[in-house]
């Protein structure tokens, strides 16, 4: 038997009866009516046994007292048998243990342990742990922990006293016996205490350091096994069961209606549950443009949180509910719900804080998930937008949630069932509803993220609820998707694939430093660490013939040790070593070609005022730097090593420095060690092992790694802002370059770890950066960056600032970080000849938002010496692109526009030229494509266009903006491959009446990617696809009466089809909807969204419309169809391929035959003059059907898209016209031209009509002009119609 220093006693809930033999003793709760015997314990009808009994209810003995004594008066077999009976009641949880008159302990659980091995008292220090904690209970105070399994009853508050002592660690000797408690009482409490598990003794233990108080102790009392408090209590809440109904009353009268929806619509178009799982992401960001809708709002409340049905229990199970609480219980109403709860007892309710939805109203609302609608709260618009500041605070400061949904418990619904585990049930449910709504929203192409705080207490003062009977448990932001991109029952590949994972739960923004990969030299097959200036050491020099080493040699060499560095950078001088700075600066193209291979150039239309040595490589650059050489306002932050400010290539540049704040500036490289290091490199009787070895040998690695960066950022430096007539010119000499030197600690891993590149980003950001320059790349496998690089990317971005950085040169066995992140500019290098390295990465990112550019023997400065040096590498077309960029930031500045880095990113990554199996033995490598200046510029600055119409043929005028006509076959493109206009003023061209006349730009290879959005016009069709889906329907369809004889029904009869879908909507959704024109198929259909039903819905009525007869008020002549297009294509029955166009909205679909459509606009004008309405409808048809037959178009290009709208905003027109016809003046032209006023973020076009005097050509002409903005799929006008005159001329 176990001994204790304690008194012991019976815990009050065990029972002592007596029998014929003897005594039993069990729990008071033992249920007599279970089929399980009760838990009991019996000792024998000896002398003697009634008294240890009664003095151990008493509790005034030791177990030691209570054996011994019935052992002198029973004998030692009485003792024993007391012993174990006291031994087992022991182990059964049934003794307390006392320490008179301060304390008792008693067990909760059966597995309550006294730990009698105590510490050393006299060496020991104790103290209360931190997890004690003191409280009252039934009446008295009593010591709980949820490290112990007793609580300890404190019976006098001497007890308390001696705890309070024990706030620091004490010795036994410091500890002070309160009055008229001995020494040796106090010391058995302390004893007590140990044993039960409420003392440390020195250092805690280490795995306890991560743990709160409160999360260890919610832990413990929420599961089982280490107390006794119930975990269910229906009998203790009988009196309040019914104070809380199944449905919380409504909140106001305020009520918003959602729309109803059809699960078994939104099943048969809704993505897979495992395609939802795997593209779950947390979104912080989004579409302000267009935000979230009532329908989609709608949509997702429906399917995650309505109410599905309310029931009651059967007649078996109330009677069973009436015998156990009573025949007055009546559990009441059962809800069902999309979610599991604990009992389905559904105690969670859904707040809505609205700051922008399509429909609802900013404000607070409560959602009533039985009629499925909000009721809108009374609440202060400070506290509205305090809730909202606070998920913005908390989900890390990117998006402002444009529908916060706070998620409450209405606590005594659970509570009065559940106990101890209730408010662990309540997390649980929030869990469960927000995946519930992160897998609903992400089908439903929403932007979700779930928060992990929340502040209850300022909900409680919005809501005015009482925080201990309702208050929020959990909160989850919503918006729509950004760019647009949003569908409300999938979400397509292509937007899910550019969504990058956030952490799965968005608590407060922690920067958590990653470390740094640490390598050895000898690990670097796979480089791991590597400086730009080591990595663009791994190129092949396949295309100088001054390399050092056969081209043979260098492609089988895989990697190279991280000593061999920029010995492996072709070092090519312009002419000789000793060629003089005035000899490298003007030199002519063809004297290059013996050494750099160039193959002959054409002879350029415009004349170069500023000569630039890439001038033969980069169509437009000439034109380009004829416009600007920079701009001071322009800031190019430059991330890379610590170039030579003194080289006389930076004299006169807007140049300085910034080191990094992380790390201490190191002392600088001596001249001395540039010039060495150069010289190691020059000497011709090393070869490349040698030179390295000998660079390793002179100098400490710390030393060299910065010698190499040192060297590398010198060079680029100058690519971008190197001064005219200097020895090593660059592209943009009057931008302003900042050098971050970002290597001064000659590490790799400080270099390119991802906090210091993170803050190395937020500090171009603070320095006022237009464009960041990264010359780092930190290798990765996945292309997936942490999470602190990814957020300081998208707030540079967000901040309208261009990242360029070079793709690396690791022949795409891995990517480079942060090239291959979304939002940055890749850049891969090109040969002379214009085909890419194959060295160059490619894959990945890199395809989508990537660019090649010119990357081999590049002209740039080197440290400490005036001689320029030739070198290769993505790090030395990666500043060409930044050079460029610059150029044209400067020159939205100079044209008065403002400075847009997407834009800039946006026109040279769709204008780009695709490389094809004819010029490019693999044309993936080409990334997005080579860099295709002359598109770009035309994008950006546009040239207007004019179409006029004489006679029978319609003339097209081209405005061009900047004359941009060199085409250069050094970069390897064929004449055809680019159109390129040779005017500088304007040109008239005739085209012919049966040509397709697009508005395109004849300077701009159109975009591949473009924005995507369509405004097309048309009719309607269907198609089948194959023969299988045509016989399903043939199959379906009703036999036609035909003349009283019942034929076969024909699925390619229109009247059929529009008969049988009327009768069956849900065949809508097999046919292949097509937009035609012409009688050309341009587009596959292909609705989305909440809106689907509507949208095929308005499908069939047009193509019903198109076959009413002409003289009917219901005949569709045309339809318009907003939309945006897709990467997918769709096979024809006829095996024709046309793309697929998503149409989201119905909104802007609209059908109408000319005669109404004028009917209609006429309608709306006032005070019309007599005998003018005809006049205007003769004017009015005429525009409609110019547009519909001379001018018709795909509706892709925004000034096709400003075109067609402009031809369903008759409205708009017809009050143009009334002004004009009223003033005897006919419609003379039609010209559309980008706008040079717009909001921020939009795409606005003039659409201007130009009206004569048919009777003097002499008299002025007057220009009307209306503005639309097609940055969206449904074009919108802007401002009123402006009207100027201009001067007449001689019409012949």
């Amino acid at each position: 038997m176990r001994t204790y220093p304690f008194a012991v006693s019976l815990n009050s809930t065990i029972q002592v009866s007596t029998t014929t033999e003897g005594y039993a003793l069990s729990p008071a709760n033992t249920d007599p009516s279970q089929s399980i015997a009760p838990s009991m314990v019996t000792l024998p009808a000896i002398t003697g046994m009634g008294d240890a009994l009664a003095h151990l209810q008493e509790g005034t003995a030791t177990l030691q007292q209570l054996t011994q004594t019935l052992s002198e008066r029973e004998g030692m077999e009485a003792g024993e048998q007391l012993a174990a009976t006291l031994q087992q009641m022991g182990d059964r949880g049934w003794l307390q243990y006392a320490v008179l008159p301060l304390a008792i302990a008693v067990p909760m659980v059966e597995s309550a342990e006294l730990n009698l091995d105590s510490p050393h008292w006299t060496r020991a220090s104790v103290s209360l742990s931190r997890f004690a904690y003191q409280r009252s209970h039934e009446g008295g105070m009593v010591l709980e922990s949820p490290l112990s399994k007793f609580r300890v009853k404190l019976l006098d508050w001497r007890a308390s006293a001696i705890l309070a002592q024990l706030a620091q660690p004490q010795s036994l000797r410091r500890v002070t016996p309160p009055p008229q408690i001995g020494a040796e009482t106090a010391y058995q409490f302390l004893n007590l205490l140990w044993a039960t598990g409420f003392l440390s003794i020195e250092a805690e233990a280490p795995e306890l350091k991560l743990w709160e108080f409160h999360n260890l102790l919610f832990h413990s009392r929420c599961r089982q096994g280490r107390h006794d408090y119930p975990t269910g209590d229906i009998a203790a809440s009988l009196e309040v069961w019914d104070e809380f109904p199944v449905v919380k009353p409504p909140m106001s009268g305020q009520i918003v209606a959602l729309p109803q929806m059809s699960i078994d619509a939104i099943r048969q178009r809704d993505k897979t549950l495992t395609t939802a799982i795997e593209q779950r992401a947390s979104i912080r960001e989004y579409d302000e443009n267009h935000p979230i809708t009532i329908e989609q709002l709608g949509e997702l409340l429906y399917r995650t949180a309505r109410i599905k049905e309310i029931y009651t229990h059967d007649a078996e199970q109330t009677e069973l509910l009436k015998a156990q609480f009573g025949e007055d219980f009546d559990w009441g109403e059962i809800s069902r719900r999309p979610y599991p709860c604990g009992g389905a007892m559904y105690e969670l309710e859904i707040y809505l804080a609205v700051r922008r939805c399509e429909g609802v109203k900013p404000g607070l609302y409560h959602y009533d998930p039985l009629n499925h609608q909000l009721a809108q709260i009374d609440a202060a618009e400070a506290d509205i937008q305090a809730l909202l500041k606070d998920a913005h605070q908390s989900s890390g400061e990117q998006g402002m949630p444009q529908v916060l949904l706070i998620i409450t418990a209405r606590f005594g619904r659970l509570f009065r069932k559940y106990r101890s585990l209730a408010y662990a049930l309540v997390l649980k449910h929030v869990g469960v509803l927000y995946q519930n709504l992160y897998l609903v929203a992400t089908n439903m192409g929403l932007a979700p993220c779930s928060l992990g705080a929340g502040d209850s207490d300022r909900f409680a003062r919005a809501t005015g609820l009482n925080y201990v009977v309702e208050s929020s448990v959990g909160e989850f932001m919503l918006g729509s998707l950004p760019n647009g991109n949003i569908q409300a029952s999938g979400v397509d590949d292509s937007v899910a694939d550019n969504i990058q994972a956030s952490e799965e739960l968005a608590v407060e923004a922690i920067a958590i430093e990653a470390e740094s990969a640490s390598v050895e030299p000898s690990e670097l097959e796979t480089p791991a660490t590597l400086h730009p200036s080591e990595l663009d050491s791994q190129i092949e020099a396949t295309e100088a013939e001054s390399a050092s080493v056969e081209p043979s040699a260098v492609e089988t060499q895989a990697t190279l040790h991280l000593s061999e560095l920029d010995s492996d950078i072709e070092a090519i001088e312009a002419e000789s070593a000793s060629a003089e700075p005035s000899e490298l600066e003007t030199m002519n193209p063809s004297e290059l070609e013996d050494s750099v291979g160039l193959s002959a150039v054409e002879t350029q239309g415009t004349t170069a005022q500023h000569p630039h040595d890439l001038d033969d490589r980069i169509p437009g650059l000439a034109e380009l730097r004829n416009q600007t050489l920079g701009d001071p306002r322009i800031t190019i932050v430059i991330l890379d090593g610590n170039p030579d400010h003194t080289l006389s290539c930076f004299e006169g540049a807007e140049i300085s420095k910034v080191f990094p704040y992380w790390h201490e500036p190191a002392e600088p490289v001596p001249t001395e060690a540039y010039l060495l290091f150069q010289a190691i490199g020059k000497d011709d009787t090393l070869d490349k092992d040698q030179k390295a070895e000998a660079q390793k040998a002179a100098f400490p690695e710390p030393i060299l790694k910065r010698i190499h960066g040192d060297n590398h950022a010198c060079h680029i430096t100058s690519t971008i802002v190197g001064q005219e007539n200097t020895p090593s010119p660059g592209l943009a000499p009057r931008c302003r370059v900042i050098n971050v030197p970002l290597n001064t600690s000659g590490t790799d891993e400080e270099f390119i770890s991802p906090i210091n590149l993170a803050r190395a980003f937020e500090l171009g950001l603070e320095l006022g950066a237009n464009i960041i320059h990264c010359a780092a790349c930190r290798p990765t496998q996945t292309g997936e960056g942490e999470e602190i690089l990814l957020q300081a990317l998208k707030k540079c971005q967000d901040n309208n600032i261009l990242i360029v950085a070079p793709a690396g040169n690791n022949k795409g066995e891995c990517w480079c970080m942060p090239a291959s992140l979304p939002g940055v500019l890749s850049v891969g290098a090109l040969k002379p000849d214009g085909t890419p390295y194959k060295f160059s990465n490619w894959g990945g990112n890199n395809a989508l938002e990537g660019i090649m550019a010119p990357g081999g023997e590049i002209l740039g400065a080197q440290p400490a010496n005036e001689e320029p040096v030739r070198l290769l590498g993505t790090s030395m077309a990666a500043p060409v692109m930044t050079g460029l960029c610059g150029l044209l930031m400067s020159l939205q500045l100079q044209q008065g526009k403002p400075v847009d880095a997407e834009a800039v990113r946006a026109a040279l990554l769709n204008t780009a030229i695709p490389c094809t199996p004819e010029d490019t033995d693999e044309p993936e490598r080409c990334l997005r494509g080579k860099v295709n200046l002359p598109g770009a510029m035309g994008l950006l600055f546009g040239s207007g266009v004019t179409i006029s119409f004489a006679g029978d043929q319609v003339n097209r005028t081209e405005h061009s903006a900047l004359g941009v006509n060199a085409i250069g076959s050094a970069v390897g493109i064929e004449p055809s491959a680019v159109k390129v206009s040779n005017v500088v003023t304007q040109t008239t061209t005739p085209v012919s009446l049966t040509a397709s006349a697009s508005l395109t730009p004849a300077d701009v290879q159109p975009s591949k990617a473009g924005s995507g959005h369509v405004f097309a016009l048309g009719t309607i069709g269907y198609d089948f696809g194959d023969e299988a889906r045509r016989d399903t329907f043939k199959q379906t369809m009703a036999p036609v009466n035909l003349h009283g004889v019942m034929v076969p029904p024909d699925p390619y009869d229109a009247r059929q089809m529009v008969e049988h879908l009327d009768n069956h909507p849900d065949a809508a959704y097999s046919l292949i909807w097509t937009l035609n024109l012409d009688q050309n198929t341009i587009y596959a259909l292909d609705p989305k969204g909440p809106f689907a039903d509507d949208i095929y819905e308005m499908f069939l009525l047009m193509l019903n419309g198109q076959l009413e007869p002409e003289t009917s008020a219901e005949f569709m002549e045309r339809v318009s169809i907003p939309g945006r297009q897709t990467e997918r294509m769709v096979e024809l029955f006829s095996g024709e391929v046309v793309p697929v166009l998503n149409v989201r909205n119905p909104r802007g679909m609209y059908g109408w035959n000319i005669n109404l459509l004028v009917d209609a606009a006429l309608g709306t004008l006032n005070n019309l003059e007599e005998g003018s309405e005809g006049l205007l409808r003769e004017g009015l048809t005429a525009f409609l059907n110019r547009v519909y037959y001379e001018l018709h178009n795909v509706g892709k290009t925004s000034r096709d898209r400003a075109l067609n709208f402009a031809v369903t905003n008759t409205f708009q027109a017809a009050a143009t016209f009334a002004e004009a016809i009223a003033a005897d003046r006919r419609l003379d032209t039609i010209e559309v031209e980008k706008s040079p006023y717009c909001r921020l973020n939009s795409d606005c076009w003039d659409v201007l009509l130009t009206f004569f005097d048919p009777e003097d050509g002499k008299r002025s002409r007057q220009v009307f002009r209306f503005t639309i903005d097609v940055a969206d799929s449904m074009p919108v006008t802007v401002g009123s119609i402006k009207r100027w005159a201009i001067p007449g001329k001689k019409r012949t």
